[in-house]
């Protein structure tokens, strides 16, 4: 009886090990679809530890409560701290934050990438942005201006 309920135990971590290395904590193909449903776009939020103009754009940006209303009305927010160990699938591609910042070609905290409902990229955004600038940056997003014209002109620059 005490080998049964060894090999009984051995099966049951076997079976969990497996299923945990298939687990996957942000599925971007999944977000996409749902937000296509919700007529809504996906921000990736590219960001690090200890990068004082991230930590900048999340307390004067993403906490502002105008950019708030207007992210959880037009978007789904995928938040990419490169620094944390979730695991993220897009595409075909599945691992950590880390190795998909890689993957995304991203070298420069923040940095927003915008996606259309094919998992396209439609708008990058590179740096700090100040609270004016990144809700300008969304209006462009939200209302397909990028197809038209460049940011700097959408703004007036």
């Amino acid at each position: 009886m005490k080998l049964f309920k060894v090999l009984f135990l051995i099966l049951v971590i076997n079976i969990f090990s497996f299923a945990s290395s298939e687990y996957i904590d942000i599925n971007i193909n999944k977000l996409t679809k749902q937000a296509t449903k919700e007529n809504k776009t996906v921000l990736l939020f590219f960001h690090m530890k200890y990068c004082p103009y991230c930590e900048k754009m999340i307390d004067e940006s993403f906490s502002n409560k105008d950019i708030q209303a207007q992210l959880k009305k037009d978007f789904t927010v995928v938040d990419v701290n490169i620094n944390d160990s979730e695991t993220i699938m897009f595409n075909d591609f599945k691992g950590s934050k880390s190795q998909f910042s890689k993957k995304m070609d991203i070298n420069f905290y923040p940095t927003i990438l915008f996606l259309n409902s094919d998992n396209e990229i439609t708008y990058t955004l590179r740096g700090y942005r100040d609270k004016y600038i990144f809700s300008k940056a969304l209006d462009y997003i939200e209302t397909r201006a990028y197809e038209d014209m460049s940011f700097p002109d959408y703004i007036g620059k």
